[in-house]
């Protein structure tokens, strides 16, 4: 079994994560959501989202000092805001990692499905079952959890092929 202290993130408004150390995995999921229908407010600017973000991250880092961090490496988006916030989340761990000198290890998502369920096009509810075999005595909330806990998954069995 690996000994690496590993975060695993799927980004995204709904972030899911998971978190290998002392051989124990916590999971779970954290918004970072804007408020709705009051963009002209100023303590709604566009820039909170991402700084709530960068706190949480920092504040996780500090607390569980990952040797590594594994992440859903989106190569297509939906739509034009999804890609600007993903490279934004994508930026500011990608700087908080190599602050700290901490590995960087990026996952497709077609690779983090097929890992998971044989599928590189699985469905959410796919994952999230699969999720549940892998991982039952974690409280999976939704797919965001899931996914991050396949992250972890397929992390360390790379790890192990090392």
């Amino acid at each position: 079994m690996n000994d690496k202290r590993i975060l695993a993130l799927d980004f995204g408004t709904q972030m899911g994560y998971a978190i290998y150390a002392s051989k124990v995995v916590t999971s779970g999921t954290i918004g970072f959501h804007r408020k709705k229908g009051r963009k002209t407010i100023p303590d709604d600017h566009l820039g909170h989202s991402y700084n709530m973000f960068k706190e949480w991250l920092l504040d996780v880092i500090l607390d569980t000092c990952p040797e590594i961090i594994a992440f859903e490496e989106v190569r297509r988006f939906k739509g034009n805001l999804a890609a600007k916030a993903f490279g934004a989340w994508r930026g500011i761990m990608l700087q908080q990692a190599a602050s700290r000198d901490i590995e960087v290890m990026p996952f497709e998502v077609g690779t983090i499905k097929k890992h998971a369920t044989g599928n590189g096009r699985a469905s959410k509810e796919l994952m999230i079952a699969a999720a549940k075999k892998y991982f039952p005595d974690q409280d999976i909330e939704d797919d965001n959890c899931a996914d991050a806990l396949h992250i972890l998954r397929l992390c360390m069995h790379t790890l192990e092929k090392l």
